[in-house]
């Protein structure tokens, strides 16, 4: 049996691939803006584009977005055409959540997201997994290995928080032991002090955990904002089943820091019983 929930804080989780070309040089001539793209590495990504647009099409996702308009110069690792699901089969067993998923490529930078009604990694993995086939067979660059990242969004809502305060949120739900010093308290008119933002780092054997808990405001709410990031070291091999692993491996730690973080809200979130 594997645990689901069906009141889950998930606002977007990424998964992300970037490169660099090695056959463009080091550097950027005298005058050119730094952090946008060296017209080499435009031809590159003009050449990839239409492979990859009509091999989304042919796994449904045919509803293309170009982000930054045709011309305009385009800074490096920022998305320039979204590919969302169009297919009209969403009301099938184990495909609705397909229009919750998309794809993003840029110069160096490729994404597979999924929002809600986001289910499980097990429905999401598979998707991920023909994003990145299509990326390695359409890929033009001379490229040493892929830099991969693994973000999940929680937004933390009244529904689950309460009246709590951040600093009371941090301390009583997720288990910090944060306490502010006396003579800081002491300066405050009301007795209080305010924690609008935490972040903390972790090293692991394959790569570094990155905690940010802060309040925000996201789709119009406000609320408690975590990100769960996970980053991996070194460059990973053209190969669609190292990347999947790697991707597993984080998905991994991801899900059991998130599981202990909010065991206090697990009644809340709704928690469902799913058979493997």
């Amino acid at each position: 049996m594997k645990e689901r929930f069906d009141n889950p804080p998930l606002v977007e989780l990424v998964a992300e691939l970037r490169w660099k070309d090695l056959s463009v040089p080091a550097g950027v001539p005298p005058g050119f803006p730094a952090g946008f793209a060296f017209p080499p590495i435009n031809d590159a990504f003009d050449k990839q584009l239409p492979v990859v647009t009509n091999a989304m099409t042919s796994i449904g996702y045919g509803a293309s977005e170009r982000l930054v308009p045709v011309g305009f110069p385009v800074p490096t690792e920022v998305p320039i055409v979204r590919y969302r699901y169009s297919g009209n089969d969403c009301a099938e067993p184990g495909r609705e959540h397909l229009p919750s998923t998309l794809f993003q490529i840029g110069t160096g930078i490729f994404t597979a997201n999924a929002v809600k009604p986001y289910k499980s990694w097990d429905d999401f993995s598979p998707i991920v997994e023909k994003g990145i086939k299509i990326l390695l067979d359409s890929q033009t660059a001379s490229i040493e290995g892929y830099s991969l990242v693994l973000r999940y969004i929680d937004a933390f809502r009244n529904d689950l928080t309460g009246d709590t305060t951040h600093l009371q949120f941090l301390k009583d739900v997720f288990g910090f032991k944060i306490e502010a010093p006396d003579f800081l308290r002491n300066h405050s008119i009301s007795g209080e002090v305010a924690l609008p933002i935490l972040q903390i780092t972790v090293p692991l054997k394959f790569g570094k955990l990155q905690l940010q808990m802060a309040e925000g405001e996201i789709e119009g709410a406000s609320g408690y904002i975590l990100e769960n990031v996970i980053v991996i070291d070194g460059l990973i091999g053209p190969s669609v089943e190292e990347i999947m692993a790697n991707f597993s491996m984080a998905r991994d730690v991801i899900h059991d820091v998130f599981v202990n973080l909010t065991k206090p809200l697990k009644e809340k979130m709704k928690p469902v019983e799913v058979l493997q």
